[in-house]
């Protein structure tokens, strides 16, 4: 009977959750999964010790929203391509092209396939969302707190895939990998803050 039930609910779901939901969570799960299968498989789970291991997840955890944000580019692609400036031309293109993108970046991160490369794109990609979208709908209204957690939001993104770029360098102790681990991190610690005061003011942050 139990059985049964647990059928016709699965069943119900799948009838009422609309299709981008179930779309958009399947690619990040399936991200994850394969994530979760090559830390094993790659022995890194077995060589890690103590705290380390939670570590492990971390592009995982960046990884599969990625992957399910990409995902929305195909289906919500109307809705993306409206996000494009209008002086950029093809806005349908640039929203699959992003989209997918982003669904290889995914994939990059949690097999190491490339994940550097992936991860400093993501870094620009996001960067430049702030830069050519977010910045100029602030300016038009800088009175609306909503463009701006927006604008503080991408930002973190980016901050968060450049923090991502440097933990996969390996070299920690350079001078220049440094400064990148160590500005990153606050970008995004920074933006979040930030962008949840404006959001939500009464837990504004008091400095």
């Amino acid at each position: 009977m139990s059985g049964s039930l647990t059928n016709f609910s699965s069943v119900l779901a799948l009838v009422v959750i609309p299709s981008t939901v179930i779309w958009t969570y399947l690619a990040g799960g399936v991200v994850l999964a394969i994530g979760l299968v090559a830390i094993f498989l790659r022995g890194d789970w077995q060589k890690a010790r103590g705290f380390d291991k939670l570590i492990l997840f971390g592009p995982l955890f960046y990884a599969a929203p990625i992957a399910a944000f990409g995902t929305e580019h195909f289906t919500i692609s109307q809705d993306i391509a409206s996000m494009v400036p209008a002086w950029i031309p093809w806005h349908l293109f640039w929203a699959y092209f992003v989209g997918t993108c982003f669904i290889a970046a995914g994939l990059s991160l949690v097999t190491r396939i490339q994940a550097l490369l992936s991860a400093s794109l993501l870094a620009l990609t996001f960067f430049l969302f702030v830069v050519l979208m977010d910045v100029p709908a602030w300016v038009q209204s800088p009175q609306d707190r909503f463009a701006t957690a927006l604008m503080l939001r991408e930002l973190s993104f980016s901050g968060g895939a450049l923090a991502l770029a440097a933990s996969l360098t390996g070299q920690w102790r350079e001078r220049g990998t440094h400064i990148l681990a160590t500005i990153a991190p606050c970008c995004f610690i920074a933006s979040n803050n930030s962008g949840t005061a404006i959001t939500f003011p009464a837990f504004r942050w008091k400095w």
